[in-house]
């Protein structure tokens, strides 16, 4: 089943599409209606998304004032994909594309999982990787990063780090993505000035997230959609610091006690040449 996930800037609105169809416009049939003062320049049956072999296909329905794809007016057919932006209108509505999908063979159990280095021996669940991207839609900037924690914030030390924030909104480390006890990648508040918001919602406990949500750092901080997620190859684990194994402590006695004894004498052949 194809998947589609529209969001308009001004109001946050979300539309999830699962049909093969969507259309926007002012009339009650539409799939994302528009009403009041910001439909104003959007016509009863304005733009068309249709899934086909190509993708998500966006088509103006000959409206009044037309349909704009990031910024350029649309004469024809657009392609879309996650991060675009769908104007109804010079001035009208803004749609951002959050997220498309298509539907795939179910892949088996395992298939994508990383090779065990150590069979029989289970793994935490707090210990897998995750490998994320993260669209920026007021910028169009996408973040990427993995690992088994991930920071957002402004500090140098964050796997997404936030520079371009001139406001005090966004904390040093405002946020992390980790995976929580059964698994998911959840995000958490790390203790911000401003809070933690997930699709308009505060975050208070750890969230899952899914593809599509949308991350707001400070109630009217930047806002990241979750444009890419997925399970990435196990990183080598360190090992906690704890009692040594009988082979290293005995080879350890063996080296200190080699330097302890003098240099053995080097033999010299004392046998006749050509014997």
């Amino acid at each position: 089943m194809p998947y589609l996930k529209l969001i308009e800037l001004a109001t946050r609105n979300v539309t999830e599409v699962r049909d093969d169809v969507a259309r926007l416009g002012r009339s009650p049939e539409c799939t994302v209606v528009f009403s009041g003062e910001r439909a104003g320049v959007v016509s009863s049956l304005h733009l068309e998304i249709r899934y086909g072999v190509a993708g998500w296909l966006l088509k103006d329905l000959a409206s009044l004032n037309g349909t704009f794809l990031n910024g350029r007016r649309l004469t024809g057919e657009g392609l879309l994909k996650a991060g675009d932006v769908i104007g109804l209108g010079e001035t009208g509505p803004r749609i951002v594309v959050a997220a498309v999908a298509e539907s795939v063979p179910k892949r088996p159990d395992g298939a994508d999982r990383a090779p065990d280095p150590h069979p029989g021996r289970r793994m935490p669940a707090s210990a897998r990787s995750y490998g994320v991207t993260l669209l920026d839609p007021a910028t169009g900037r996408r973040h990427e990063a993995r690992g088994i924690r991930i920071r957002l914030g402004r500090g140098h030390e964050c796997e997404v780090r936030l520079a371009d924030s001139s406001d005090v909104i966004v904390s040093r480390v405002h946020a992390e993505l980790a995976a929580g006890p059964s698994g998911a990648l959840v995000v958490r508040d790390v203790g911000s000035r401003n809070g933690t918001f997930l699709n308009d919602e505060r975050v208070t406990e750890p969230i899952p997230i899914r593809l599509g949500d949308r991350i707001m750092l400070g109630a009217s901080g930047p806002v990241l959609v979750v444009e890419g997620l997925g399970t990435a190859p196990q990183l080598r684990a360190v090992p906690a610091p704890g009692a040594l194994g009988r082979k290293s402590v005995m080879a350890r006695i063996r080296a200190a006690v080699a330097k302890l004894l003098p240099p053995r004498p080097e033999r010299t052949n004392t046998n006749p040449p050509g014997r």
